[in-house]
């Protein structure tokens, strides 16, 4: 018999909406949970992204924990590092390395129909798990370019997720593919070591203010000594970004909000991009919020260097020392940074099998839904937890890890109330949940704005935003219904 590990709860994931779940079983007295992860670390995306210039573009006063605010943040925007440190010290508060396995990647998961558990695969042991919590996140299956000629190109070539340790660029001439959140970053802090640094963009991005403080001694010393100001500056920022992220979804600000919003954008991309032709190259053609929008003070002005070229076009192939674009230039290249960032989440349903044997990939069909971001038909006793479920994302990242478990722990209570050794969501509830979400999100700027984007299904709609704002979230996970759900038995 091969070796297994059996456990009461399974949890996939080491990022902020795996670190949440985990601590939140913890404080209700849980011992009987694993964590598994392909990663060897706790931090998610800032343990994995390391390029030069990483940081968080939200303010960190909202991007935390709200059972762990700190007041040990060295800046309003703490790099990748600074951020990994601070899940990781979480994770190790609440004892959650002595439940995590590392570099244990999910390979595939079916549901035993006779015992009633997952039987979850991996690169390393088997694991029998009653219940099965996927948090995978937002950002986990990498994006890459369609370049041709890669076997001939003999300088470095590598996406920004895989950065090679120690490399910093100097001297180097380097091709940046991309100018999304990642490009932005790469780009400043390779134009003040490179040669020359070719920045090629496809599709002009919204870039707003970044506004970064790097906080001094003393206002370190205040922040640590007043945990009341954390928190009213935490709920500030949380109410303002609510307020925003969901006018810049659903369109809903009036005209004249709209134009001054509009207006504001512009007036820093025309203070920061003196030159009218860069600034035609640099001005999007579609609505914010159709693509995430990002923010930073230093990617105009590092555009503007003598080392720095924009090249308004992709990339198409490579020689061995040359890119080339989709109209044909050539440019002289030592090092390619591929800034193109990822899918969507949920490549992990590939890998999940229904009851019926079909993965919830291929019984979705490219219409990927879950009720109320959660639970899948066809899925006993599983949930998601974020970007591993459709819709399962607000702006704020670490919000659903703290929100969605209440609803978790709230099914698992009634189950055992009530007996129910497994539990599934009736299919038509979650059909008509994603109806209604399909309906309420088919004028937001996702679907209507005008660009190409990675947060739209393969029929057209938004597979990424929760369909309100935080707020509802909360309420929504606040609300459980047990007649949306179905008791399964042992063969079923």
């Amino acid at each position: 018999m091969s070796e297994h590990v059996s456990t009461k709860i399974l949890i996939v994931g080491s990022g902020a909406n795996a670190i949440s779940p985990a601590v939140k079983l913890a404080l209700r007295g849980e011992t009987d949970f694993r964590m598994i992860t392909k990663d060897s670390d706790f931090g998610g995306v800032w343990h994995v992204n390391r390029y030069p210039g990483c940081i968080t573009d939200i303010h960190v006063a909202a991007y935390q924990f709200s059972y762990e605010i700190s007041g040990e943040w060295t800046s309003s925007h703490p790099e990748a590092r600074e951020m990994a440190a601070y899940l990781r010290k979480v994770a190790r508060h609440y004892g959650l390395y002595d439940h995590v396995d590392f570099n244990t990647e999910l390979l595939g998961a079916e549901w035993d129909k006779n015992g009633l558990y997952w039987k979850v695969t991996t690169n390393a042991v088997t694991y029998h798990a009653r219940f099965l919590i996927l948090c995978t996140g937002f950002l986990e299956q990498l994006k890459f370019p369609e370049l041709g000629g890669t076997e001939k190109f003999k300088g470095r070539l590598f996406h920004s997720v895989h950065w090679p340790e120690g490399y910093t660029g100097e001297g180097d001439r380097i091709a940046v593919l991309g100018t999304s959140a990642s490009g932005v970053q790469i780009v400043p802090e390779m134009q003040k070591v490179a040669d020359h640094v070719f920045v090629f963009q496809r599709t002009p991005m919204h870039l707003l203010p970044l506004n970064r403080e790097v906080y001094s001694p003393d206002e370190l010393a205040r922040r640590r000594s007043d945990p009341d100001f954390l928190v009213k500056e935490r709920d500030e920022k949380l109410a303002m970004f609510d307020k925003v992220a969901y006018d810049a979804l659903f369109n809903s600000e009036t005209p004249q909000q709209v134009a001054e919003r509009q207006a504001l954008i512009d007036a820093h991309r025309e203070r920061l991009v003196p030159d009218p032709d860069l600034r035609e190259k640099l001005t999007p053609k579609y609505l914010l919020g159709c693509k995430r929008p990002t923010r930073t003070d230093l990617f105009y002005p590092s555009l503007q260097q003598p080392n720095v070229t924009l090249i308004a076009e992709g990339a198409v192939a490579l020689e061995e020392d040359t890119i080339i674009s989709s109209s044909g230039q050539a440019f002289e290249v030592d090092a390619v940074v591929m800034a193109t960032g990822f899918y969507w989440g949920g490549d992990i349903l590939n890998r999940i099998r229904r009851r019926d044997g079909r993965t919830v990939a291929e019984h979705q069909a490219g219409h990927r839904r879950a009720h109320k971001s959660v639970s899948l038909s066809g899925c006993p006793n599983l949930f998601l937890v974020g970007g591993a479920g459709a819709n399962g994302a607000v702006w704020n990242g670490y919000a659903p890890g703290e929100l969605v478990p209440e609803y978790i722990f709230a099914v698992l209570d009634y189950m055992k109330d009530n007996g129910i050794e497994a539990f599934e969501v009736r299919e038509e509830c979650e059909t008509e949940w994603k109806a209604r979400t399909d309906e309420i999100l088919s004028k937001a700027a996702i679907v209507v704005g005008g660009c190409v984007n990675y947060m739209l299904d393969e029929s057209g709609h938004d597979m990424s935003s929760w369909p309100g704002t935080m707020r509802d979230m909360e309420r929504a996970m606040q609300n459980f219904e047990p007649d949306h759900y179905q008791p399964i038995g042992a063969g079923s």
